[in-house]
């Protein structure tokens, strides 16, 4: 809360339609972010993009069946199951959930056209990326 009214005022003004709501912490988090993070943003995107090349070869060479575009612009890739064996292709989010304690959201959540999809959130620590893939292959193989 600012004390002061016109400054109240002020502030107020200044944030209208930018932000609901700024607290003290989400402004001076921002802050150092625009002024040290890009250090930080640079890693994270090597990061990323090392996941995302990773996840890719390993679509392709682990998980038959299964294929992806790589993304461009996201952490969220689309992994396309209408391929694979009928068990997985009918409902792939509930095959790899139940058959490789993988959860991933369904393609249908996003519409129609999403049926045969999951979408997998790679933007994680690169030995959860492995142990989910190791998991996915070992369903696919019994299935």
């Amino acid at each position: 809360m600012v004390e002061d009214a016109g400054l109240r005022a002020r502030y107020a003004a200044a944030i209208a339609g930018v932000a609901d709501h700024a607290n003290i912490l989400g402004l001076i988090a921002t802050v150092a972010a625009l002024e040290g993070g890009e250090p930080w943003r640079q890693d994270v995107l090597r990061h990323l993009q090392a996941n995302r090349d990773w996840l890719v070869e390993a679509v392709a060479t682990r998980l038959p069946g299964l294929s992806m575009r790589s993304p461009e612009g996201t952490y969220l890739a689309w992994l396309d199951c209408t391929a694979a064996p009928p068990a997985v292709a009918a409902d792939p989010q509930r095959f790899f959930l139940d058959h490789a304690r993988v959860g991933f959201n369904p393609g249908p959540d996003f519409g129609p056209p999403g049926r045969g999809f999951v979408r997998l959130n790679f933007g994680c620590p690169r030995p959860l990326l492995e142990e989910g893939v190791a998991r996915m292959e070992r369903a696919l193989a019994a299935a």
